[in-house]
């Protein structure tokens, strides 16, 4: 039996109205996020999978770690991805995606690249999109979700240091980020920026959807 949802373009997320209006709704907290999924990876993870095409199917782009790329070499890098599309710049691409996100521009890096790609392209969120990894789906010509998926979105974080004209710096930063991520989730779904601004405030630290929500 096939439990997958597809959730074609213009329409993502839908079904949910909103904070404080939909019981379906589930407040998200980001720093539970990332132990479980490393605990999860222990051992052999392979963060990013490039699979070339054969026998003319799409090419594939396994994303199973968090977005962007440590001092160690651990995570996905921009700079893989847009290097696997410029080889495939004509191609067809099946991205799969298990991450709870990271850096945001490096997210940014990805969905601009595959916005511009010029074969279609089809997300399938096989368990985690959220913060910068959500950013990464809504690039899908056709997004794909199971039953057991999730999608989330919250506001950007970071540590900083510094006086109060730096602490003032970093806010009016961060809120940048936060419109940037707001344009891409509102020009995919057509849902009013207040709706999406009370999503990515949710309780505390954002909202997670599951695939029905999603519809």
């Amino acid at each position: 039996m096939n439990t997958a949802l597809d959730l074609h373009r213009r329409r993502f997320p839908r079904a949910v109205r909103g904070r404080g209006q939909s019981r379906n709704v589930r407040p998200f907290n980001l720093s539970r996020v990332p132990r479980c999924i490393a605990a999860a990876n222990k051992g052999g993870r392979i963060p990013v999978q490039l699979r070339e095409p054969t026998n003319n199917a799409p090419a594939e782009l396994e994303i199973f770690d968090y977005i962007g790329e440590d001092m160690y070499g651990d995570g996905v890098s921009a700079a893989s991805v847009s290097a696997f599309l410029a080889r495939h710049r004509n191609d067809d691409i099946n991205v799969q995606i298990n991450s709870p996100g990271g850096f945001v521009y490096e997210g940014f890096q990805m969905f601009n690249d595959l916005v511009s790609h010029r074969g279609r392209v089809v997300v399938e969120i096989k368990g985690l999109a959220f913060s910068a990894a959500s950013v990464i789906a809504m690039a899908g010509d056709w997004v794909k979700m199971h039953k057991t998926s999730d999608w989330g979105i919250h506001r950007a974080m970071v540590m900083a240091f510094g006086n109060q004209k730096e602490m003032k710096s970093t806010a009016a930063w961060l809120n940048t980020l936060d419109e940037h991520a707001i344009d891409v989730y509102q020009d995919r779904s057509g849902q009013p920026r207040s709706k999406i601004v009370n999503w990515i405030d949710g309780e505390s630290d954002g909202t997670l959807f599951s695939a029905t929500q999603c519809l």
